[in-house]
């Protein structure tokens, strides 16, 4: 379902009236187009990285899938900040008000919170300062042991259940895993590894342990799965509140546009 109206173009995906709305910004004629372009392009990466982060909360592959929708929000914000108008004046001054001064910071301090929370970068490939979205090596060879004790699990599942040998089967790829992992925690630091791989061997480790009954003893949640499990879990309650607060002053600014319109016509007509 999409709604537009002036200003504002939202779109949510489904009926349900509690579900998420995504709205970016409208140009409007006889502004300042190139800051208003600046506006829109910033409202738009913002919508779009919220949305690969909810899409890919479950499991967790922010990073792998949300890079080049982070990178955008960088690149937009800057622009506000670097960008003139036809007239030589900041866009940031125009743009950047009392009202949409909390809107604008608060949606862009979101985007970096959730990213540096995820310590995203510990993941990717930094050129020249820059974050990109190819995986390090590291992570591809992390990767490649997890899809691989994934598909040991799978290949010993059939008619609904696990055979008897997936523990002893699977073991040796497993631990390898999970050696690999705690190398990763030697280099980077424990508390400083990406959010998706984080989560890719608590989960894994929970089906070992209790789905599997494979060593209930072993079972060992990592810290950095409690950041990643609140990072997710205020996900919903965060974009919820910040919808609500969008809504509400893009229904203020609507209602002016539309007084500013009305008086603009009559001026017109009368002067005709």
């Amino acid at each position: 379902m999409k709604t537009e109206e002036n200003l504002v173009t939202c779109v949510t995906f489904s009926g349900d009236s509690r579900a998420p709305i995504f709205c970016s910004l409208k140009l409007v004629e006889g502004r300042t187009k190139g800051c208003d372009k600046a506006l829109q392009e910033f409202a738009n990466s913002a919508a779009n990285f919220t949305l690969c982060a909810i899409m890919n909360a479950r499991p967790i592959t922010l990073c792998e899938f949300c890079a080049t929708n982070y990178t955008n929000v960088q690149v937009a914000y800057d622009q506000i900040l670097k960008l003139e108008d036809e007239s030589g004046a900041p866009c940031r001054k125009i743009l950047i008000n009392v009202v949409r001064l909390e809107i604008l910071e608060n949606g862009y301090m979101y985007v970096q919170h959730l990213w540096k929370n995820g310590h995203c970068e510990s993941c990717l490939e930094v050129v020249n300062g820059t974050i990109t979205d190819k995986l390090r090596n590291e992570t591809q060879q992390f990767l490649k042991f997890y899809h691989k004790v994934n598909a040991c699990f799978s290949h010993h599942y059939k008619n609904g259940s696990y055979n008897d040998s997936v523990c002893k089967d699977c073991k040796t790829i497993y631990d390898d895993m999970n050696d690999f992992y705690e190398k990763l925690k030697n280099i980077q630091g424990e508390g400083n590894i990406c959010v998706d791989i984080v989560d890719s061997v608590n989960t894994t480790r929970a089906d070992w342990s209790e789905l599997l009954s494979c060593d209930r003893k072993e079972i060992k949640l990592e810290i950095g799965l409690v950041v990643a499990l609140v990072v997710v879990g205020l996900l919903p309650m965060v974009f919820y509140t910040s919808t609500k607060y969008l809504a509400s002053h893009a229904g203020t600014r609507l209602s002016q546009q539309k007084r500013l319109v009305q008086t603009f016509t009559v001026n017109s007509s009368t002067r005709r």
